[in-house]
């Protein structure tokens, strides 16, 4: 068991406050003590009585006895002493003093010279948004001091200027921001742009070859780049990629517009999605063929119309030229390798004109000519000689002066004299169905039936696989022959003065085996 703690008395707690009192006004005694001497020393002050000693233990100080009789003497005390130690410290660092300070060293009366001087109402103006018309220019070192100048304000342009030049500075401010490319910059920047147009080329074509009924849309992407805003060698390799890119996803059939009503009918899904996918073909297959004859017709303008000598017009003109030439070489692979599709009139009707090309453009109208002979010596049903002779005699009643290469080609025309003659043997339409519907009386029942039912299947197969039968053929080569003989007897009619006339008498030979040749000359 601890000693239990005993009770403090109440004398010693109240001794304890009382110390604790006389602590506190002990250390303001001592403060006081430092104050009155500072102020004794400067002479400011007259000597105060000693504190009380009842005051000080009763803690009743009266300070106001202790007041210094000026209010302001502590502050002028203070200002005096920061005078004293700013003085000193000149003095002792005046090495390292600017001119300025030099020379307010010098001049002991500085501060009266400075207050001397004029106010500036530089602040003032600010303050009050007032308009001065002089301004602060940089100051000079005299022998005084520091002298500042003023100058006029240069008054500001009129508002009529401002709005008319205001425009132009704002619109040469970028272009004194940007900093002048060399020319290995550019070359570099233009290399890099073609590189990056190359690569998106190649991405889009294999998108659309991969998938077509999904990605066929991205053809209007190729389609702007072969724009005449983008460089000549992205017009011309997007050009030559669309042409792989039709020749891969083209479809061995011809598509035809749908009417009104097949549009609106109800169908499947699969079908929907067969039909949308047919007419986006087709459209985006016209707008190239579009791109590839505008082209043609504004290269071909600017080739013949430029006269002028210096190496960057003929740069500019070889550039032109080539780009014909690849357009060319679209529509001739366009109608070797898809004569069974849409638009091939079309294709047609742009090459025939342009065999007559020479000069800078020769090879172009080389092209067109070996695509229309290659084209014309596969055909062998006769559709597409047939369009040839037809737009080639609407060319000669439009232009009594054709080229020989026009001609020339009309000679690999593949015409079946074989087939010519069936169909002239077998006669008209009219005198066939009487000899058929005869051969048909003398059938029995069952006969008859049987050979109904095989006609409707062939016409099916027929449709189906569009096989043409004998007699439509020898049709249409026996179309084409009389075409092709009015082309010549409208050369002959020239006289032996033309240029076409060796090239007639060949075709003439080589085609006068036909009966039709007759009936032209006796008609």
């Amino acid at each position: 068991m601890g000693k239990p703690k005993g009770k403090t008395s109440k004398v010693k707690l109240g001794n304890k406050a009382s110390n604790k009192k006389t602590n506190k006004n002990v250390g303001a005694n001592k403060y006081q003590e430092k104050f009155q001497s500072a102020k004794i020393k400067a002479g400011k002050f007259k000597k105060k009585p000693a504190i009380n000693k009842k005051e000080l233990m009763n803690g009743k100080i009266d300070y106001s006895r202790y007041k210094p009789e000026d209010d302001h003497d502590v502050d002028d005390m203070l200002e005096s002493d920061e005078e004293d130690d700013m003085k000193s410290y000149l003095k002792q660092n005046a090495n390292d003093m600017s001119f300025l300070s030099k020379s307010l060293d010098k001049n002991s009366d500085g501060m009266k010279s400075y207050e001397a001087q004029p106010r500036s109402y530089s602040n003032v103006h600010k303050e009050t948004d007032l308009k001065d018309d002089r301004v602060d220019l940089l100051p000079i070192k005299g022998a005084t001091g520091l002298i500042r100048r003023k100058g006029e304000r240069i008054e500001e342009q009129d508002n009529e200027n401002k709005d008319r030049d205001g425009p132009e500075e704002n619109n040469l401010l970028p272009i004194m921001e940007k900093e002048p490319m060399s020319v290995i910059e550019i070359l570099a920047a233009h290399r890099e742009q073609v590189v990056q147009k190359k690569l998106q080329i190649a991405q889009l074509s294999m998108d659309i070859v991969e998938n077509p009924y999904e990605k066929i849309s991205q053809l209007k992407h190729l389609l702007k780049l072969a724009e005449k805003d983008e460089p000549l060698t992205i017009r011309k390799l997007s050009l030559l990629s669309m042409l792989e890119i039709f020749k891969d996803i083209i479809p061995s059939y011809n598509i035809r517009e749908l009417s009104d009503d097949e549009q609106n009918a109800k169908v499947s899904r699969d079908v929907k999605k067969i039909r949308d996918y047919e007419q986006n073909l087709l459209k985006a297959y016209q707008r190239y063929l579009q791109s590839l004859e505008e082209n043609i017709k504004v290269c071909k303008k600017f080739v013949k119309k430029s006269r002028g000598s210096s190496a960057h017009h003929e740069k500019q003109k070889k550039s032109m030229a080539s780009l014909v030439i690849t357009s060319m070489k679209c529509l001739a692979e366009l109608i070797k390798n898809l004569p069974h599709f849409n638009f091939r009139k079309n294709i047609i009707n742009v090459l025939i004109p342009n065999i007559e090309l020479s000069q800078d453009l020769e090879e172009a109208g080389q092209i067109c000519s070996k695509a229309i002979k290659e084209t014309l010596l596969a055909d062998y049903n006769g559709h597409i000689a047939l369009d040839v002779v037809t737009i080639i005699q609407n060319l000669a009643k439009s232009k009594p002066t054709l080229s020989p290469l026009v001609l020339e080609t009309l000679l690999c025309l593949r015409v079946d004299a074989d087939l010519v003659h069936a169909t002239e043997e077998k006669g008209n339409k009219i005198e066939r169905l009487k000899a058929k519907r005869e051969a048909i009386k003398k059938m029995s029942r069952k006969e008859r039936k049987r050979k109904k039912v095989e006609d409707k299947l062939n016409q099916e197969l027929q449709e189906v696989e569009a096989v043409e039968s004998r007699d439509k053929i020898g049709k249409t080569h026996t179309e084409i022959l009389k075409r092709l003989f009015v082309i010549y007897f409208r050369v002959l009619k020239l006289g032996f003065k033309s240029d076409l006339l060796g090239i007639t008498l060949r075709g003439l030979a080589r085609f006068s085996h036909s009966s039709i040749l007759i009936s032209l000359v006796i008609s």
